[in-house]
């Protein structure tokens, strides 16, 4: 059964697609920077809010690889609670990198798109040093 997206369809179903969703926050985000502006106010907690939000589907498909990297690097020899810890002390670390790396962008210690992307970046390679390793068993 095929069905031909026509007229007002298909212009719903292309509105609510990704990248235009991106465009317009982006243009959105340019005019309440303008705003913010004209009024004196700091746009350094629109410009953080609006890179956190592009960062966050790359931050989560860096944990879950780091998830599957732990569930298939799972041997025999060590047991399944040395895993769980490791897991965990991981995960906490990784958070607080990312609160910190914000922090720092935030009070201007650091610029606010590298705070914000770094700590992806860092997972990033970390993720794929991880994959290439259990490629390569």
């Amino acid at each position: 059964m095929a069905y031909c997206l026509t007229g007002r369809r298909a212009g719903r179903v292309f509105t609510h697609s990704i990248p235009t969703t991106l465009i317009k926050s982006w243009s959105y985000e340019n005019k309440v920077k303008k705003n913010y502006k004209d009024l004196g106010i700091s746009t350094l907690e629109i410009e953080s809010e609006f890179h956190k939000a592009l960062a966050y589907p790359l931050f989560l498909m860096c944990m879950t690889i780091i998830a599957g990297l732990f569930v298939l690097g799972i041997e025999s020899r060590k047991s399944y609670l040395f895993y769980v810890f490791l897991s965990i002390v991981l995960s906490v670390i990784i958070y607080y990198l990312n609160y910190f790396s914000k922090a720092l962008g935030e009070t201007n210690n650091l610029d606010i798109i590298a705070a914000i992307w770094s700590p992806i970046i860092i997972l990033t390679i970390f993720c794929s040093i991880g994959l290439i390793r259990i490629n390569e068993k």
